[in-house]
């Protein structure tokens, strides 16, 4: 059975790593079009019907605004930063069983993600809050 199983590792891997990214990008593409196919569709009916302007404008703009966009750089970095720094305890640290190695790994990425929250934080306290007379003028 080993004898089997090793020559498939190497194949294995190789399409995992290259498969899972792979499919993820294609979801992502698929589904931004999606977004912009039915805001287009939403544009044409309020055209085609002659929808008064302020009804328009509830139906084009979102109801949430989408927080967390602006930030998503930071949290990328943090995973990749923390998981760098697991990935280098292991290279000081060979001698590490199985399991204690992924975690090992994992424990740098949570405290990258702990570090990328509290700097969000941070950073959205000093914004300026919008105030409902900003909201009323637009």
């Amino acid at each position: 059975m080993d004898d089997f199983m090793h020559p498939l590792i190497p194949i294995i891997s190789i399409v995992m790593s290259l498969g899972i990214p792979l499919l993820v990008i294609v979801w992502l593409m698929r589904s931004d079009l999606a977004r912009k196919r039915h805001e287009a569709d939403v544009r044409r009916l309020i055209i085609e019907n002659h929808v008064d302007a302020e009804i328009a404008r509830l139906l084009i703009t979102p109801s949430t605004p989408r927080v967390g966009k602006s930030y998503m750089m930071l949290r990328w970095g943090g995973i990749l930063i923390g998981t760098g720094i697991g990935a280098i305890i292991l290279t000081f640290f060979p001698s590490f069983e199985f399991p204690f190695n992924i975690s090992i790994v994992v424990l740098g990425t949570g405290i990258g993600l702990f570090a990328a929250f509290f700097i969000e934080h941070r950073l959205r306290k000093d914004e300026p809050q919008p105030t409902d007379e900003d909201e009323q003028q637009q």
